[in-house]
């Protein structure tokens, strides 16, 4: 499809399609797309040189003009390529086990507009960049979406954006793999990410989220049981600026749990577990008898009483303040390191 053109697609399966470029659907110059329960799926690229059909073996194509060989390259999306003005919608779909041999996986993007809701990007593969998504100097609104078992040979096994601007909230990305940014990997641009998890994905650096520059802002994030190179299992900042919040309503309060193993992130401590499920109303004092609740109950000018010794089996992380690693006792009172406040922690 080309030029100024629209289709809604609608409890469809667009499935098993060879071609070059979008092997899915290829659309360019002002289209606008709109899926509906809709599946697009195991696509993949093809390309015939000298009568042979390639599926994704063949990264340059040779030809010979005027006295000279030319040699030129291919990249090419295994479900869906969209590009030049061209707008996207994507609803209670899902985008599985497309293919780019040569390139890109679920979904091919470059100067598009596209909103996802309530789609599952499941099993998509890219031999470069963006299993899932590829997004070029786009703005994607992604929300109630996962990305389980995407796999990129380079960045971005779910999404891998540049120069775009990403707003993504309460989605999952689960169980994806790249060198670099095994959940999401964004390169300039701005990023929100808002009640966004990222859990068991698998990369060198920032398995769960890979951030090279540009502005993001996080808020009510979950990091969980992301393998890879200690101090970067959860996310890597190699550069740009990062801001972490609560995303609490009014009036109510999550510290967290556990530390972000993110050594780029921040000079100080910051939890991998801000979940807005955990956001609680402010009380001055609070009882508590486990490392769970502890760790939810200590916050600013507040007293904790315990009600049993508890001992730390791992650090207990306050946003903005230092770890408190060790036991807990009867009548113990410690100081937060770069903090004024003294915390009063007695056994009854």
């Amino acid at each position: 499809m080309e030029g100024s053109s629209s289709a809604t697609f609608t409890d469809a399966s667009i499935t098993y399609n060879v071609a070059t470029n979008g092997a899915g659907i290829y659309a360019s110059g002002s289209v606008a797309l709109s899926f509906l329960d809709s599946t697009l799926g195991y696509n993949t690229y093809q390309k015939t040189i000298d009568g042979t059909t390639m599926y994704g073996q063949t990264r340059y194509l040779a030809y010979y003009s005027n006295g000279y060989h030319y040699y030129t390259s291919y990249s090419y999306a295994g479900g869906l390529w969209a590009s030049s003005g061209s707008t996207l919608d994507m609803d209670g779909s899902t985008v599985i086990g497309n293919v780019g041999y040569s390139g890109y996986g679920g979904l091919y993007l470059v100067g598009t507009t596209a909103s996802f809701s309530d789609t599952k990007f499941y099993g998509n593969t890219a031999s470069s960049n963006g299993g899932g998504i590829y997004a070029s100097s786009s703005t994607l609104t992604i929300s109630n979406t996962i990305f389980n078992g995407n796999r990129a040979s380079s960045y971005g096994g779910g999404i891998y954006a540049t120069s775009s601007t990403l707003k993504i909230w309460m989605c999952t990305f689960v169980s994806n793999s790249g060198s670099s940014g095994g959940g999401l990997f964004t390169s300039a641009g701005t990023t929100n990410l808002n009640r966004t998890t990222f859990s068991s994905n698998s990369a060198t650096y920032g398995s769960g989220y890979y951030m090279n520059g540009g502005t993001t802002a996080m808020a009510s994030h979950v990091f969980s049981s992301n393998s890879g190179t200690l101090g970067y299992r959860d996310m890597h900042r190699a550069s740009g600026t990062l801001t972490i919040e609560m995303g609490c309503p009014i009036n109510k309060y999550n510290f967290g749990r556990d530390l972000l193993d993110c050594y780029d992130c921040s000079s100080i401590y910051y939890p991998k577990d801000l979940s807005f499920d955990e956001c609680e109303a402010w009380s001055a004092l609070e009882y508590v008898g486990t490392q769970d609740e502890l760790e939810s109950a200590i916050m600013f000018d507040r007293t904790v009483e315990l009600t049993a010794d508890v001992s730390l089996n791992h650090a207990v992380a306050i946003l903005g303040f230092e770890s408190l690693t060790g036991v807990v006792i009867d009548g113990a009172n410690y100081t937060v390191i770069g903090c004024c406040t003294t915390l009063l922690l007695a056994y009854p």
